[in-house]
């Protein structure tokens, strides 16, 4: 009864990220498009052969199975029915640090990163909370790491994080 692969997941995950839809409800509609379907690599872009009759017409994933994955705890026993993964930063991290070297040319002799941080305001009482004089409020201290125009890190941290 297995209609989505965690791979297929992930990809919808992503590439919604990438296109502005940050929110898992947006899902709901962008489980309709065909061609983010096929990028996602379904095979049946339409959801024609869904198993359920109210899933047919939806080739992607709905917010509800997404959301499951997404929220997973690291730590979460494999029994558990509704929760399959269990992210590790680290992974992900090293993952995309993977793929952008494998994407460098071959001949590739010098690489120039640009690590910048910036402030991002905080308007209540999140956890790691700092009040940076530099910016004068209080606010977290993202690093980002770019080579070009291609993102390496993005580092969410205190604004009184020294590393």
């Amino acid at each position: 009864m297995i209609e989505h692969s965690v791979l297929e997941l992930l990809r919808q995950r992503i590439y919604a990220i990438a296109l502005g839809y940050e929110d898992v409800n947006d899902h709901d509609k962008l489980r309709l498009d065909p061609l983010l379907a096929a990028v996602c690599g379904k095979v049946d872009v339409l959801g024609q052969r869904r198993h359920k009759s109210q899933d047919q017409g939806k080739g992607l994933a709905g917010k509800s199975t997404l959301n499951r994955m997404e929220l997973t705890a690291p730590d979460a026993p494999a029994e558990q029915r509704y929760k399959k993964i269990g992210a590790s930063d680290e992974a992900l991290a090293d993952y995309f640090t993977r793929e952008w070297v494998r994407s460098l040319s071959k001949d590739t002799k010098e690489v120039i990163l640009d690590l910048d941080a910036t402030n991002d305001p905080l308007h209540g009482q999140q956890e790691g909370r700092f009040f940076q004089g530099l910016y004068r409020e209080y606010c977290y201290l993202p690093l980002y790491i770019f080579c070009g125009h291609w993102p390496i890190v993005a580092k969410l941290r205190s604004s009184q994080s020294q590393a």
